[in-house]
């Protein structure tokens, strides 16, 4: 159950999120260092979902936060899989190009969109990026065989849990995950 918040009624209409709603919840463990990450990702995902601008609506949206026996929680609309799990159980098939085409067009918008604020992600992965629906459809490839595609290509970008702005003077030198690391940020050039 979410706690409510300001004193207000769960049964209160005013209240964003109705208790029957599906959500998805983060939940980040009572450790300082995942504690203070998780209370600046929760400021950063307030700072994108309250700026204006094409791409917003491609970035994940925080509903609310809260605390849980000294564990830290992120509330987020319910999305469906990453595009790593979908081609993980179809046996890693490449996406046909349509998808491709529609994937990366959402993620130069919202790159575009959080690169204007200024901010950067530091994790952009296969992981970190979900599709919207789990649903699914079959597709006719050229070579007559089918295979299982998303019914929507709509993606949103989530884990800000990296994410800096480039005004921040002090940047770590290990950031995103090892497999996809920048080779600016291997040999150690900086990075913005």
């Amino acid at each position: 159950k979410i706690p409510s918040r300001g004193g207000r009624d769960r049964r209160d209409r005013k209240y964003r999120i109705k208790m029957e709603d599906t959500v998805a919840i983060k939940i980040v463990r009572n450790v300082k260092r995942y504690y203070d990450s998780a209370l600046i990702e929760a400021q950063i995902l307030k700072d994108v979902n309250n700026q204006g601008g094409r791409g917003k609506s491609l970035c994940a949206v925080l509903l609310t936060e809260f605390d849980l026996h000294g564990h830290h929680c992120l509330v987020f609309e319910c999305l469906g899989r990453s595009l790593y799990d979908f081609m993980k159980t179809h046996g890693f098939k490449p996406f046909p190009l349509f998808c491709v085409r529609d994937f990366a067009r959402q993620l130069l918008d919202v790159l575009d969109f959080i690169h204007s604020m200024g901010l950067i992600h530091t994790d952009l992965k296969p992981e970190n990026i979900l599709l919207k629906s789990n649903k699914e459809r079959p597709y006719r490839l050229p070579d007559g065989s089918d295979q299982q595609v998303p019914a929507s290509t709509a993606i949103k970008l989530v884990d800000f849990g990296g994410a800096t702005y480039d005004r921040d003077r002090k940047k770590t030198s290990i950031i995103n995950t090892r497999q996809y690391r920048a080779p600016e940020v291997i040999l150690g050039l900086g990075w913005s």
